[in-house]
């Protein structure tokens, strides 16, 4: 199941779009699609879907925060009790 993530707030939205890699423009927004619909699930996935943290390296612990973040949203959402009506 796609679950989209729609930014509720100024400070999210914000935070949505802005790069998290500079050297190669890389905005969250993109790492969360290359998880969630690109199937990445490693740091070298997203590296070679986005070029996200193939630069200077910088962004690395960035990267790796949206990662996380996004790998237990989606251990989350597979725990949950599915009833087919």
């Amino acid at each position: 199941m796609l679950h989209l993530y729609l930014p509720t707030t100024a400070v999210e939205m914000k935070n949505h779009f802005i790069n998290i890699c500079e050297c190669k423009s890389v905005s969250r927004s993109e790492i969360i699609k290359s998880i969630r619909t690109g199937g990445c699930q490693t740091i070298i996935d997203i590296q070679n879907i986005t070029g996200a943290s193939t630069g200077c390296g910088r962004c690395k612990p960035k990267v790796l925060e949206v990662l996380m973040q996004e790998l237990r949203r989606k251990n989350s959402d597979d725990k949950q009790l599915q009833i087919p009506f």
